[in-house]
């Protein structure tokens, strides 16, 4: 009588062209992935405002937030994020993350930074086992993604009298200026776009205004197709 092909012997000898394969397409025979927990704070509150926990590769979306008492004057500031998200595809190890982020806001609007306006201005730490890590980067070629969509991009512009037309970008905050070393800024019709290799303060404005060099791919003609969208 002839046997299945999956008989025992088989299936032996199997595992280990599947283990490869599994290994070949990315998903591991065994494991899981890592465990993000994500904690949005306004700045001087020691309790989040919001908080979630994702997997690797998935986001932490912004939730529809509302303000009371004391904090209720950054309600425009929360509801211009609602939706905004931040993605981490893969950390530098399998050891859980907490990434909290803190909201550094003055009154309706976000704190100018070194003396510079603003149309965001956050502060994001990496705790692992409890301990802040600083500086935390993420693994070479998967740095943190931040989208912020379009409606609440063109709001938080609308605070400091920027538009979607300017040469808009991302920096890290420094004691003495700005760099947008390790950041990568897409002003795109859909909203602000960013990928960021480490985390600490991190602001957004004009250019010119945090003294940095133009964008290169920015040019007449895409500012006019931001402006009429």
């Amino acid at each position: 009588m002839i046997q299945p092909f999956y008989n025992d012997y088989g299936m032996k000898h199997c595992y280990p062209f599947l283990t490869a394969f599994l290994l070949l397409i990315g998903l591991p025979a065994t494991g899981s992935a890592s465990s993000i927990t994500w904690k949005l704070y306004l700045k001087f509150n020691n309790q989040p405002i919001a908080s979630q926990v994702t997997r690797e590769g998935e986001p932490f979306a912004v939730p529809r937030v509302s303000l009371s008492g004391a904090n209720a004057h950054a309600q425009g500031i929360l509801d211009a994020l609602e939706n905004a998200t931040f993605l981490v595809q893969r950390t530098p190890d399998n050891r859980p993350l907490e990434i909290r982020i803190t909201l550094n806001t003055d009154g309706a609007g976000f704190e100018r930074s070194n003396g510079k306006p603003v149309f965001l201005n956050l502060t994001a730490l990496v705790y692992v086992d409890g301990r802040v890590e600083d500086p935390f980067r993420f693994p070479t070629g998967a740095p943190l993604e931040f989208f912020l969509p379009v409606t609440g991009f063109t709001a938080l512009l609308a605070r400091c009298g920027f538009s979607r037309g300017d040469d808009i970008v991302l920096a890290y905050a420094t004691g003495s200026g700005f760099t947008r070393e390790d950041i990568l800024t897409a002003n795109l019709t859909s909203g602000l776009q960013a990928k960021i290799s480490h985390l600490s303060t991190i602001v957004g404005s004009r250019c010119d205004i945090l003294n940095l060099k133009p964008s290169p791919s920015l040019n007449k003609w895409h500012q006019i197709k931001l402006l009429f969208r």
